[in-house]
């Protein structure tokens, strides 16, 4: 076998880990065109600021495991090789897992923390504001990964990792990535207490009547809290493994740890799947023959002056 062709095998087969990765990527590349597809077919009125937040957590979703397609270790422990001896491959391998996996969390973050201030303040009228959110969401969803990651990578901390490029098998590396995981880490516990708020808050506090069109299903949940309910969830899958593989990785200096590295990686990218699911289910896409119950078109307001006059 050529050195050619056994890169072409290797880039697929290097191992099960990587070969799962491969499969989960194109298929997750598939559903975001059909995604996107549906969601360019549906009214601009229904692109509103939660929908566009949305929509930016499952894109940073499938942008951040697409950074595993640059390289990947093959071989036998404890001589495992990058496929691409390739320095600018590798740091951009790290830059796309850490750049878009942070702007997902950010922007799932952010979409929970607008609802929960709309629930406090329910004169606020989010897309009254949509410009001026869509800035400070950008500036903020991708702003401060980007500006994390120039820090990064111009102190050098990216680089060859356990089973792929990530942060440097150094102090450098180990003190970046824990920040970096750190910071995924706080947005999981205020995604998760955001959330729990709104449930404690709004469940069963208005109960649907049976005549009315706003509730087609008997639940007491608001729409809106309908649609962030599952992310803790998916963060919880999708973060709890690669978390306990870094700071495993001050505990573990065997094979074991390319496991690890191996299970955080599949974890990590099937969650593109979950958050795309998620997306479709929240924003009726997985009935699109399905009547528009017109939720999605209700500005902020308008829905709790629905909600309110059910409970009244």
């Amino acid at each position: 076998m050529s050195e050619n062709n056994s890169k072409l095998y290797n880039f697929f087969f290097a191992d099960g880990y990587r070969f799962t990765v491969i499969i989960i990527i194109i298929l997750g590349i598939i559903f975001l065109g059909i995604v996107l597809y549906l969601v360019l077919s549906r009214k601009r009125s229904s692109f509103n600021l939660i929908f566009i937040l949305m929509l930016n957590v499952m894109i940073s979703s499938i942008l951040s495991i697409s950074g595993y397609l640059f390289n990947w270790k093959i071989g036998e422990y404890p001589n495992k090789k990058l496929l691409f001896d390739n320095e600018f491959l590798c740091v951009m391998e790290s830059t796309f897992l850490a750049i878009f996996q942070s702007s997902r969390e950010s922007c799932l973050t952010l979409l929970t923390f607008l609802i929960l201030l709309n629930y406090l303040n329910e004169k606020i009228d989010l897309d009254k504001g949509q410009k001026r959110f869509t800035i400070i969401m950008f500036l903020y969803c991708y702003g401060v990964p980007f500006i994390a990651n120039i820090v990064y990578v111009s102190i050098g901390a990216f680089g060859e990792n356990h089973l792929f490029c990530f942060v440097k098998l150094n102090n450098l590396g180990s003190i970046c990535g824990s920040v970096h995981f750190f910071y995924l880490f706080v947005l999981l516990i205020l995604n998760s207490v955001f959330t729990l708020f709104i449930l404690i808050h709004d469940s069963c506090i208005r109960k649907s009547d049976e005549n009315d069109i706003w509730f087609e299903e008997k639940t007491c949940l608001n729409p809106l809290l309908k649609k962030i309910i599952f992310y803790p969830i998916a963060q919880i899958f999708s973060l709890g493994v690669p978390i306990y593989y870094r700071y495993g990785t001050f505990i573990s200096k065997n094979d074991m740890i390319y496991k690890m590295a191996g299970i955080a990686a599949v974890s990590n990218s099937f969650s593109s799947f979950i958050y795309t699911f998620i997306f479709m289910a929240s924003n009726n896409l997985l009935f699109c023959c399905k009547k528009d119950n017109n939720i999605d078109n209700l500005t902020s307001i308008e829905m709790n002056e629905r909600i309110n006059s059910i409970g009244d």
